[in-house]
């Protein structure tokens, strides 16, 4: 049988295949993972959006102070521990301080993050051996991981009880569906909390300020030239003003 030889060009294109085959689908992954990415923080900016709305609609109808603060970080914290703290203060006269609860969770979650990265940077670069540096490393990440995930436990905890409060002053009767949803579906929160935040239902009646006096300016009647005048005595009608009880009632302990 006669030999059958191929030419090199051959060889080349046959090998070349396999590895554009391999760029393409890498392409196509790396595409994907950004195009992930991107929605990804478009929902995340839409979500802290929405939460600020929610957050600071709630807070500059019933009075709290600088409700401005929902849409900073942390500060979004303090306003919702605000909103349950006014809750609990006018409808049951407790005093909670869940804003500063939540505050300082945020801030030693953030410092205990921080101290971890650096302690186990710190572990490698000046430990003598490799293996103590690597035991080091190892024992920094896992008292670590364990102290962050204790923190982030109490403070999710502690997020869903002011969210009750919160469902619980907007809308009583829904506040377990509410918060049990929430719960299972996190996505859902945002959403309900949108919705609860022009409703009052759990509140108690507004409190009525001391009445405003409004003077009606005099009027004098002349009946006769010869007759004493007629004078109609200033009166005094109430304005009453509308408002929930202020933060400024509870923070002041």
């Amino acid at each position: 049988m006669g030999e059958f030889y191929y030419p090199d060009e051959f060889f080349y294109e046959s090998q070349m295949l396999p590895e554009a085959m391999g760029a393409g689908v890498v392409g196509v992954i790396a595409i994907i993972y950004l195009m992930v990415l991107l929605l990804t923080a478009v929902w995340s900016v839409a979500v802290y959006v929405l939460q600020s709305l929610s957050l600071y609609t709630i807070a500059g109808r019933r009075g709290i102070r600088n409700p401005w603060l929902a849409w900073i970080p942390l500060g979004n914290l303090w306003i919702m521990g605000s909103i349950s703290d006014q809750y609990r203060y006018v409808t049951k006269g407790e005093i909670k301080n869940r804003r500063k609860l939540l505050l300082g969770l945020s801030i030693g979650l953030v410092a205990v993050y921080v101290g971890w990265v650096f302690s186990m940077i710190m572990s490698i670069i000046l430990s003598e051996g490799v293996g103590v540096g690597a035991a080091a490393a190892v024992a920094c990440a896992v008292l670590g991981a364990l102290a962050l995930s204790a923190l982030a436990i109490v403070l999710t905890v502690f997020q869903y009880i002011t969210y009750y409060d919160l469902f619980k002053s907007c809308d009583s009767n829904n506040a377990v569906l509410y918060l049990v949803l929430s719960i299972i579906f996190p996505v859902t929160l945002p959403f309900f909390v949108f919705a609860c935040r022009k409703k009052d239902l759990g509140m108690p009646p507004r409190k009525q300020p001391a009445p405003q006096q409004v003077v009606v300016p005099t009027v004098e009647v002349v009946v006769d030239p010869n007759v004493v005048e007629q004078v109609v005595v200033p009166t005094v009608e109430p304005v009453m003003e509308e408002g929930f009880a202020g933060p400024e009632e509870f923070e002041e302990e």
